[in-house]
């Protein structure tokens, strides 16, 4: 029950990155093209609502994210909870089947690697400026700035 609990989430997360990808990708396309039409004067407020767009869309994938990291290492927790319950005597199985409570060691042991939280904040950071960058130049061209 508990791992089936983790791997709904982490599938999530990851169905959840994917269709975040997709969707900012159009967006950038849509930015791209509208900032790139010769008469682009006539589309202001469609690359202004574009980048907008862009802008919440990151901040809500990235806070659905953290939700649904938050329920994976629940899930996680209550996984290696189990594994510290049952007694093992014989060592060499207690290493093969403590997979969760042991990964975390071997993990440190392999020194500085980047978590996937990381990298999605990373993927949705980027995104965002890409949207809100685009949104200052829409507003630029629209006279709000100077």
């Amino acid at each position: 029950m508990a791992f089936d609990y983790f791997l709904h989430y982490s599938k999530r997360r990851l169905i959840l990155l994917n269709f975040f990808v997709v969707i900012s990708t159009a967006l950038t396309t849509g930015l791209a093209v509208v900032l790139t039409k010769s008469d682009f004067q006539e589309y202001p407020y469609i690359g202004l609502g574009i980048g907008i767009l862009q802008v919440i869309f990151s901040l809500v994938f990235w806070m659905i994210d953290n939700r649904n990291r938050n329920l994976t290492q629940h899930g996680e927790n209550t996984i290696k909870a189990i594994e510290e319950t049952y007694a093992f005597y014989d060592e060499k199985m207690l290493k093969k089947l403590k997979f969760f409570t042991n990964e975390e060691d071997e993990t440190k042991k392999m020194g500085c690697q980047m978590q996937h939280s990381m990298s999605f904040r990373i993927i949705f950071a980027i995104f965002g400026i890409i949207g809100l960058v685009g949104a200052g130049i829409f507003l630029k061209r629209l006279g709000f700035f100077c």
